[in-house]
Order: C-alpha cells, then sequence, then structure tokens
C-alpha cells in the first residue's frame, strides 16, 4: 500500500458517519456515508475547472485505497 493509500484510509476512517472533510483549496466539500465519500458541495470560485481535476484526482487516490468517491 503506498503513502497516498494509507493517508486517504487514515482520513476516511477518522470521519464519523455524516462527518464532514473541506478540501479548502478548491472548496470542495465531502460528507462520509457508510462507506462512501460523497460530493455534497463545493463552493464559488473562479476557476471551476480546478474544482474537476481536484475531484478527478480526489476520486481516483480513494480508489486506489478501496474508498468510493461519487
Amino acid at each position: 500500500m503506498n503513502t497516498n493509500s494509507k493517508w486517504c484510509q487514515g482520513l476516511f476512517q477518522s470521519l464519523n458517519d455524516k462527518g464532514r472533510w473541506v478540501v479548502p483549496r478548491s472548496g470542495l466539500i465531502f460528507e462520509r456515508r457508510g462507506n462512501k465519500l460523497i460530493l455534497v458541495q463545493s463552493l464559488p470560485m473562479e476557476d471551476e475547472n480546478f474544482q474537476v481535476l481536484d475531484f478527478m484526482a480526489i476520486k481516483h487516490e480513494f480508489g486506489v485505497a478501496g474508498i468510493t468517491v461519487e
């Protein structure tokens, strides 16, 4: 298991069900729902493409760690 996967699993496990994780640099807000991390809100930003790229990277890295991101 790589360092990113360990970090993702650690963060996910630190969240209670319905616990939220805010990604300040892209304004994305995720909520843990069971065994998934769900994007529940994205704060307005000038560059929405950055949010999309950040979401895709998060989805990939958490996916490698065995966590579904929607």
